[in-house]
């Protein structure tokens, strides 16, 4: 039992310890990295140095299991001890994997955002010359063009700082994965197709939950150990109630999170097809008054307003939609064990 404890903490501080530098210097370094949804586990695995770190704990874990091995020495709680830096290990990853695709997809959302406040930055542009041009010829009041300049430059200001913002997103990104400065990271936007969630509204919360109870990596750790405090003949009534008491904690709070990852789906993904129907309507009203320009029906600022009401929808549409599907891959992660974020072993 004293074993299996110690090599806890033990593997909790070698996962946060940095991967030594021999190794680190064997990451390949190609011309270009790709980033993407479909890459970024493979990104993660060559690059970064939490998830060398953890591989580099769990191949620790074996060895020393195999040298006990070979000496006939093995005991349950030797098994255990390789189980949890196994599942640990898994956690860990997986937990890795997690937050890099969100680093990721906020960085996308942020670069189409940046596109948008661009294109209305230059639209507003355009207009302002054209207001100038109509104050000259005394067909514009000064007050009105003061509101055109003024409206320039905050748009201008918005894109301006976006653009930091996307930069900054981008050096963040950078570092979270430790790609190099002298390889070229590519980062393709995600597409629609990458993110299902057709199987969102036939979920079975109930069937789930036992299945994610029976998987979970840290009910599992906390399990083994209680069984091998209970085993153990030096252990105390007191050691025994407190390790059933982790355990039970542990139930109580992998539960909960994995009930609100379910209702959070739910209450999402129902307020995600709402957003994907006004979009829609809105593109088809865009369609229509860019007929009625022109024709002559409305004026350019009319449509120029529209159009950018609906890239900023889109937008919205976007960042709601890379929520979505954090949250459904998180539930899935837990779902085949996972710990929830925050709480692994």
């Amino acid at each position: 039992m004293k074993r299996f404890a110690v090599f806890l903490v033990a593997l909790a501080a070698c996962a946060a310890a940095s991967f030594p530098a021999a190794a680190a210097q064997q990451a390949p370094q190609p011309g270009a990295v790709t980033v993407s949804l479909g890459t970024m586990e493979t990104v993660l695995s060559d690059y970064s140095l939490d998830a060398k770190a953890a591989l580099n704990t769990l191949d620790q874990a074996r060895s020393g299991y195999r040298d006990k091995k070979e000496w006939g020495e093995i005991t349950q709680a030797d098994r255990d001890t390789l189980s949890a830096a196994e599942l640990t290990y898994r956690d860990t990853f997986r937990h890795l994997v997690l937050s890099a695709k969100r680093q990721y997809l906020t960085y996308c959302a942020d670069s189409s955002l940046l596109s948008a406040d661009e294109a209305a930055a230059q639209n507003a542009r355009a207009q302002l010359e054209t207001d100038a041009a109509m104050l000259r010829q005394g067909y514009l009041s000064q007050n009105a063009y003061n509101e055109s300049l003024e409206n320039s430059q905050k748009l201008d200001a918005a894109a301006r700082a976006q653009d930091t913002k996307v930069t900054q997103g981008r050096k963040a990104l950078r570092t979270l994965l430790n790609i190099p400065a002298n390889v070229d990271m590519q980062i393709l936007q995600p597409a629609d197709s990458e993110m299902n969630f057709s199987g969102i509204p036939a979920l079975k919360y109930g069937e789930d939950l036992i299945e994610m109870k029976r998987a979970n990596d840290s009910i599992r750790i906390d399990s083994m150990n209680y069984a091998t405090v209970r085993k153990e003949i030096a252990s105390s009534d007191e050691q025994i109630e407190n390790a059933q008491i982790k355990l039970t904690q542990t139930e109580q709070t992998q539960t909960t999170a994995f009930r609100s990852l379910y209702d959070t789906l739910q209450n999402s993904y129902r307020t995600y097809g709402q957003e994907l129907e006004q979009v829609a309507r809105r593109e088809r009203e865009a369609q229509a008054q860019e007929r009625q320009l022109a024709l002559g029906y409305i004026s350019r600022r009319q449509y120029d307003d529209a159009v950018s009401a609906l890239r900023n929808l889109r937008c919205q549409r976007e960042a709601d939609r890379n929520a979505l599907y954090l949250s459904l891959l998180q539930y899935q992660d837990m779902k085949a064990g996972i710990s929830a974020a925050g709480s692994q072993a």
